[in-house]
């Protein structure tokens, strides 16, 4: 009878072990869910973060080329008036000679 019982006692502690085990597991399980989804959460705005700054270089790349392609014009049309000038002045210059 004495084996019995500590038998018995030690099949309780080995089933008392086990569920604990199994509680203490669970309950880490849980924290690590937690931990993992804060980070995941963190993640994805710095992510939504970074692509909103995408989005608005992107937009200050098409505004600078939009200044690019006006100046370029400008620089055209200030050429143009150069030359014409110079043409003109050319032209008084030879006049001025002459006469």
């Amino acid at each position: 009878m004495t084996i019995e019982v500590a038998l018995l006692i030690s099949i309780i502690s080995v089933g008392a072990a086990i569920i604990f085990g199994f509680a203490a597991f669970r309950r880490g399980q849980k924290a690590d869910d937690r931990s993992e989804q804060d980070s995941m959460t963190r993640v994805i705005v710095k992510l939504e973060s970074i692509s909103a700054d995408t989005n608005e270089i992107k937009n200050d790349i098409k505004s600078v080329k939009a200044d690019v392609r006006h100046n370029s014009e400008q620089i055209i049309r200030v050429d143009e008036s150069l030359k014409s000038a110079w043409k003109q002045i050319n032209e008084i210059n030879a006049h001025i000679k002459r006469g």
